[in-house]
């Protein structure tokens, strides 16, 4: 899935792809609700259809959700 700048995924709006990695695509966001900046983790197809790699991004959005820094 291509996404660009303006595109709207849940309560975010995209405004910069940031780069690539080996399991995932990362783009620069606003929050609509509060109209912080975030970054936004899309992982790759390949990373979802690997149970290991997929087991990786689970644990890694667990962690991630503990996280609270402005």
């Amino acid at each position: 899935m291509t996404r660009t700048s303006g595109t709207r995924v849940d309560h975010y709006e995209l405004l910069d792809h940031l780069g690539d990695g080996g399991q995932a695509e990362i783009h620069r966001a606003k929050d609509l609700r509060d109209g912080s900046e975030v970054v936004l983790k899309f992982p790759l197809a390949k990373t979802l259809d690997h149970p290991v790699l997929a087991a990786r991004w689970r644990r890694e959005v667990a962690v991630t959700e503990t996280l609270s820094h402005p």
